[in-house]
Parts: C-alpha cells; structure tokens; sequence
C-alpha cells in the first residue's frame, strides 16, 4: 500500500524542520513528498533545495502552488534549476489559488484560472527551451479544472477525501492514463471525537474554499458556505468552525484512529486513481499526527 502514498508537508519557517519531517517519511519507504505552499507558512522553495540536498531517489513537487503568489518564469526558473542540479524525479503541482487569494488579491475566479491556463502555456515553453522534462499536475476540485486539466498538464491532483465525491471527480477526468493523485487532509488521534475535532479546523477552510461548480458538483451548501466565508474574513474562525457537521468533517477530510484512517486510504485506493496524498495539519499537532501515519506503513 505505501507504494501507493505520499505525504504532503507544510514547511516550517525553520526549514530543518520540514528536512527533519521529510526524512521520517523516507525512512518509512515513502518516496512521494510533497510540499504546499500556504502564504502564512515557510518557503516551499527551500523546503525543496534542503530535501534534494539530503534525500536521493525521491519523487518530490508541490501540491500545490500558485500563480498568484509567483510568476510563470519564476516556478519554471526554480523547478529547471532544480532539475539541471540534483536530476530527481520532480514535478509542478499548480492551482489557481482560493477564495482567500482572490480576496487578497482583488480577482475574480474566472481571471484567475486565465491566468493559471496562460502561465502554464509559459511554463512549459520555457521547460521545453531547456530541455527539461518536468511534469506538471493540475491541482483541481470543480468541473471544469476537471475537464481541462489532462489537456494542458500531465495529470491532475484531486482536493477531495471522500469516495463518492472522488468518484464524480474521476468521472470528468478525460484522459486517465495521465498521472492522477488524490489529496487530503489526514488526522489519526486514539479517539474519534478528537480526531474529528481537530479535523474540524481543515474541514473549515476546505469547506469554504469551495467554488460554485464544486458545492453543485457534490452537493453542499452554498448559503453555508458564503456564511463560513463572512465568518472567517471577520476573523470568527470558532463560530464558523461550529457550522459543520462531524459528518461533513469526515466527509472533507480523512479522520479518525488508526484501523478507521487505514479503511479510509484503502477505500480510495480501490479507486482509479494512482497514488493518495496525505496532507498534515497546520498546527503544533502536526508532528503526533505524522508519526501516527508514517506508523500505518
């Protein structure tokens, strides 16, 4: 089964840290890793040198970045740089950013997947000029990233940890001999009620970054939604936290104990998907939860 995962790490501001995280996974015979990129966290980009500096034979990429918190020629500058020098297996996780983005940055959803559609354009001409072969993986949860994302990437990595939804997913996908990976937030506590109430704050965000096509796509609720929005524009993170359900904090993230996790990840490997990528939580608790997952393998 490990053949088949990854980890997803937030890099600390410390990026010994994210070495130290990075190393515990390996040991574990997991060579997929990735890293997000959250603009409240450390940079992805020296999380990546500092692995590739210590680790050989990894599979390493972002899951995922942006084009709004960097340019075209600066991702493809750093990812040829990264391949001329250490010549791993690497590859660009790409999205269009969230709603939180958006507000930051004045823009609308429409502008932005523009944006990431023409800088992906970018991106590959300048990997081609230099003769590189990186692949780059469409981070996407609507319907229409869904049906563009095997036309102008390698392959798509899939925001959604429930079956159902996962499968709707899998069913917009038109080419399904590219690379496809499936992401989700990961939390593994002895008892359920913990584990769902510290999923509970994932399960939030996730929740609110939904796009119109994706809360019609699966289902969810619009009003709740803008309301989770206001709440936490407002910085009133505890009130919206208390919108949800615990079951739609399991249905937005993989939570529970150990046996309850393991049948989860072996459920959505039963589907059509290549590997599952498990995402850490942002918090303190990040560290327990990781020796947790790695223990699974």
């Amino acid at each position: 089964m490990k053949e088949r995962i990854g980890i997803s790490l937030i890099p600390s501001k410390n990026s010994a840290i994210t070495l130290k995280n990075a190393i515990k996974v390996y040991q574990k015979g997991i060579k997929l890793i990735t890293i997000s990129d959250y603009h409240k966290a450390g940079s992805f980009y020296l999380a990546m040198v500092k692995i590739l500096e210590k680790i050989k034979n990894v599979n390493l990429g972002t899951a995922v970045t942006n084009l709004l918190l960097h340019s075209p020629w600066e991702l493809a500058n750093f990812f040829i740089g990264l391949k001329k020098t250490y010549e791993e297996e690497i590859f660009l996780g790409i999205g269009t950013g969230d709603w939180y983005l958006f507000e930051m940055f004045k823009i609308d959803s429409k502008t932005a997947i523009n944006n990431l559609i023409n800088g992906i354009k970018i991106i590959n001409k300048l990997f081609t000029k230099d003769k590189v072969k990186i692949p780059i993986y469409l981070g996407a949860q609507g319907e229409y990233m869904f049906r563009i994302s095997t036309k102008i990437c390698d392959g798509v990595i899939i925001n959604l940890a429930n079956e159902e939804d996962l499968k709707k997913a899998l069913n917009l996908i038109e080419d399904k001999s590219k690379i496809i990976f499936a992401i989700s937030q990961t939390y593994i506590y002895d008892e359920e009620e913990k584990a769902i109430q510290e999923a509970r704050k994932s399960a939030t965000i996730i929740y609110a970054g939904m796009s119109n096509s994706a809360i019609k796509l699966y289902g969810y609720d619009v009003t709740k939604r803008d309301k989770l929005r206001k709440l936490i524009l407002k910085n009133r993170i505890n009130e919206a936290r208390k919108l949800l359900s615990d079951e739609e904090v399991k249905r937005l993230t993989i939570c529970g104990n150990i046996k309850e996790v393991k049948e989860r990840i072996k459920k959505i490997l039963e589907l059509n998907i290549d590997k599952l990528i498990l995402g850490l939580p942002m918090g303190k608790e990040k560290e327990k939860v990781l020796e947790k997952i790695i223990s699974i393998f």
